[in-house]
């Protein structure tokens, strides 16, 4: 949208008149554009150009509204869960403090916000870590190799007993 609002803005430039970008996507921008005495192609071009812009907004406008509509279905459930989570978060951030690094951190937050601020950042570092943990399928880069080792034996174990 950004490039076809400045290519207008190149051909009303080139025709001799100057109209400010932001203004470009206004529909009445394009009644008063249909005024000036532009050359047949640029005023072609423009109002092509502005149908494109029409079709955009008409098309993120159905999306939106798509999202919308299969979202709605699920969002009690979904601001349950967050404010579960981060509720739990919150509460064991002293388990996540054994590892160095978020240990550093808190401490050093906590010297300079407080101990509920310190918290929080922590939670919000743990779940940005863990967006990227699950976006680029990878383990958690400090992880302890030793402890890993040991609970994916647990786990194993468990689900002989299970199965």
């Amino acid at each position: 949208m950004v490039m076809t609002k400045n290519r207008i803005h190149s051909l009303l430039k080139q025709e001799g008149y100057t109209v400010p970008k932001k203004s470009l996507d206004v529909a009445k921008t394009w009644d008063i554009i249909e005024r000036f005495k532009l050359s047949v192609s640029a005023k072609i071009q423009i109002q092509q150009l502005y149908e494109q812009i029409d079709s955009i907004r008409k098309g993120k406008e159905l999306i939106k509204q798509e999202i919308l509509k299969r979202g709605v279905i699920f969002q009690e459930e979904i601001e349950l869960l967050t404010s579960i989570t981060i509720s739990l978060l919150i509460e064991s951030v002293e388990h996540f403090r054994s590892v160095e690094k978020i240990n550093r951190f808190y401490t050093g937050k906590k010297k300079g916000k407080g101990a509920g601020k310190a918290r929080v950042a922590v939670v919000r570092k743990i779940i940005v870590a863990i967006y990227y943990i699950l976006k680029k399928r990878q383990y958690y880069y400090y992880r302890s190799e030793k402890m890993h080792c040991r609970k994916l034996k647990e786990y194993e174990n468990f689900l002989k007993k299970v199965a």
